[in-house]
């Protein structure tokens, strides 16, 4: 899932190295000479010969790149921060899990083999997905808190009584549509606490997942041992992956109700 990281070309982009080519430019155009442009070549090839190859570099650039996985960690605390009080807490959790394993392999000096930087790019996509059904769960228990199934069905059977009385046929769609609403509002309320369960199952599915990885990152003796787990980080954040598309119907096309109207409204 990792993405290959242009080392080179991120040393040649840093603001640094732009601001020192851009002045050597044109310190070459006012003093008419080639020669300070002929030095920054030289110097430009010396240093793209030896930064991108630092380990402090090379290291920094994969953590702000989410390790090739094209999800950055800005990207992940920009969306954290839609979270309640509640789910922020389990994600700082379930994050400390993730720096965990990647403390380890940096430790351990693994972050440069294949094998480990797609463990992490994995894990940044989890911690994704993570935070998405975090967040698809903080919607369902706000729409469980606000949906009371009593008061849905007394206002159903309300309803109910003044389309049977209700004098035009004006007045009957208007009713009916409050009608179709509650229905469909009832029907959503009925599911929502079993989904929610759901979801908390395959949160605890991730977060068992990156304490296996954590685990097995602490113990192992070679990257190679490793792999036979890799497999299970991918059936699980694919299952992840699976399940948070399933949930974006969920709480969609919940429209407004429509306020009933009286006969002298109508007829107004």
């Amino acid at each position: 899932m990792a993405k290959p990281i242009n080392f080179t070309l991120a040393a040649l982009l840093r603001p640094a190295n732009l601001v020192l080519l851009i002045s050597t430019a044109a310190l070459s155009l006012v003093a008419g000479s080639v020669y300070p442009a002929l030095a920054a070549a030289l110097g430009e090839g010396l240093y793209l010969g030896f930064w991108p190859q630092r380990p402090e570099f090379r290291r920094a650039l994969r953590r702000r790149k989410g390790w090739g996985s094209g999800i950055t960690p800005g990207d992940l605390d920009r969306l954290a921060d839609n979270l309640s009080e509640t789910g922020a807490r389990d994600y700082r959790n379930f994050r400390n899990q993730v720096n965990g394993v990647v403390d380890l392999v940096e430790a351990r000096e693994l972050d440069g083999d294949p094998l480990f930087e797609g463990v992490l790019a994995n894990l940044q996509a989890m911690s994704l997905s993570f935070l998405k059904l975090l967040l698809v769960r903080q919607d369902l228990n706000t729409f469980v808190q606000t949906a009371r199934p009593a008061e849905l069905r007394g206002q159903l059977t309300e309803v109910e009584q003044q389309i049977s009385m209700a004098p035009d046929a004006v007045l009957v769609k208007a009713l009916e549509q409050n009608r179709d609403l509650l229905l469909r509002r009832l029907k959503r309320r009925d599911g929502a606490e079993e989904q929610d369960r759901n979801i908390a199952a395959q949160l605890d599915l991730m977060e068992s997942t990156v304490r296996l990885v954590r685990e097995q990152t602490a113990s192992l003796s070679s990257p190679a041992v490793i792999s036979n787990h890799v497999e299970t980080v991918m059936a699980n954040l694919n299952a992840a992956l699976t399940f948070q598309e399933s949930t974006g119907p969920v709480l969609a096309d919940e429209p407004e109700r429509v306020a009933p109207r009286g006969p002298q409204e109508i007829k107004g």
